[in-house]
C-alpha cells in the first residue's frame, strides 16, 4: 500500500510540474498588440478636428502596425514581411499578402450601418514553437452628409431691418463644397441669393411682424447625386 501510494505521489508530482511548465510557457507567449488608424476620403473643413466618418461612396484606407509584448523586445514594432496578412470586411475576406499592412477600399454600404473590419495576422511564437493566426476586429460607423449653417451676429432675435449674414458649411460630402447644389429658403420660399458663393445667404428683416419667427432652411446636394444630400434649419425670432 505505501508502494502504491509512493507511485501515486510521484505521478502527482510529474503532472504538477508539467503543467507548471506548460502554463509558464503559455504565460509567457504573449501575443502582438494592434495599433490601427483609418481616413475616409470624404470632405471636412481644415478647421474640423473631429474624425471624419465615411458615407455612401467614400474611399477609406486601413492601416496597422502590429507591436510586440514579448518580455525580450516589448513595444517593438514588428517586421511583416515574411507574414500574411488577411483583410476581411463584413465577414468576407477583401484581401491579402505578405506584409500587407495597408488596405483601401469603397464604402457601399449607407448611414445607420457599420464597416465591421478584421485583420487575421500570421503570428509565429517562439515559446510554443507555431505559427498560428491572430485577429483583430474593429468598426468603422458609417454617417450621413452633413450641412452646418454659421450665424455670423451670434444672436437669434433681430429687429425689423436687419439684415443677417449666414454662411452653410458642408461635411462629410464626397465632394468640395463649390461643387455641391445648394437652395436656401425663408419660410419654404427660395432665398434670391445676391451672392455668388452659394454657400453665403443674406436674410433682410422687413415687413415680419414682431413675436413671429422666421425658419431658414439650407439644403445641398452633390451635383449628380441627388441622394448625397444634408440640410439645416434654423429660427429667427422677431423683435420691435
Amino acid at each position: 500500500m505505501f508502494k502504491n501510494r509512493f507511485v501515486y505521489f510521484v505521478i502527482a508530482l510529474f503532472q504538477i510540474i508539467i503543467g507548471t511548465f506548460l502554463f509558464s510557457k503559455v504565460a509567457n507567449a504573449a501575443e502582438p498588440k494592434f495599433m490601427i488608424t483609418w481616413k475616409s476620403s470624404n470632405y471636412a473643413p481644415s478647421w474640423f478636428d473631429g474624425k471624419i466618418f465615411p458615407i455612401n461612396n467614400s474611399s477609406i484606407t486601413v492601416s496597422f502596425e502590429a507591436i510586440s509584448q514579448n518580455k525580450e523586445d516589448f513595444g517593438k514594432i514588428l517586421d511583416l514581411k515574411d507574414k500574411e496578412v488577411r483583410w476581411y470586411i463584413n465577414g468576407d475576406q477583401v484581401g491579402s499578402g505578405y506584409g500587407k499592412k495597408l488596405f483601401s477600399f469603397k464604402n457601399g454600404d449607407f448611414s445607420g450601418s457599420d464597416i465591421d473590419i478584421r485583420i487575421s495576422l500570421e503570428y509565429f511564437d517562439v515559446e510554443l514553437e507555431k505559427s498560428y493566426f491572430v485577429d483583430k476586429y474593429f468598426v468603422i460607423p458609417i454617417k450621413s452628409p452633413e450641412i452646418i449653417i454659421e450665424n455670423k451676429s451670434f444672436s437669434s432675435q433681430y429687429p425689423i431691418g436687419s439684415k443677417i449674414n449666414l454662411r452653410a458649411i458642408p461635411l462629410f460630402f464626397n465632394s468640395l463644397p463649390e461643387l455641391l447644389n445648394i437652395q436656401w429658403n425663408i419660410n419654404n420660399k427660395i432665398i434670391e441669393n445676391i451672392f455668388p458663393n452659394l454657400l453665403e445667404a443674406q436674410i433682410n428683416i422687413e415687413s415680419e411682424i414682431p413675436g413671429n419667427r422666421i425658419r431658414v432652411n439650407v439644403f445641398g446636394n452633390k451635383l449628380g447625386s441627388p441622394s448625397e444630400s444634408g440640410a439645416s434649419t434654423i429660427f429667427l425670432n422677431i423683435i420691435k
